[in-house]
């Protein structure tokens, strides 16, 4: 099989995840903040998600080095692929703790405003 009727559905696969995640995640990680804050909040996200992607690459270029074997590749990607694993279960851990936006409603009862998630 050609070596782009492998690779082609996954790089289109990845090219409509990520158009479909950045404005998500530019205008939740924006939306609390004033509109003269915007630009500079939208900044922000974007550069540490890129230094996330260049720290994340780097570790994974490290942890598969330079093999001479079939073996030696195969258990590069192995522990490369346990690492991958490790950092997104550390990342749904670090997400739990994360709340959502809070918005004060009226109180049926007394009228005051209270907190609803």
């Amino acid at each position: 099989m050609l070596p782009i009727a492998t690779t082609l559905p996954g790089w289109l696969l990845t090219g409509m995840g990520v158009g479909l995640t950045l404005p998500t995640i530019l205008s939740t990680a924006t939306r609390d903040l004033p509109a003269t804050r915007a630009a500079t909040g939208s900044a922000v996200v974007n550069m540490s998600r890129q230094i996330g992607a260049v720290l994340g690459i780097s570790l994974l270029v490290a942890i598969l080095g330079t093999t001479d074997t079939y073996a030696a590749t195969h258990a590069a990607f192995t522990i490369a692929r346990w690492v991958t694993v490790a950092a997104a279960v550390l990342a749904a851990v670090a997400a739990i703790g994360m709340s959502g936006r809070r918005i004060a409603v009226p109180s049926q009862e007394s009228g005051s405003l209270e907190p609803v998630a």
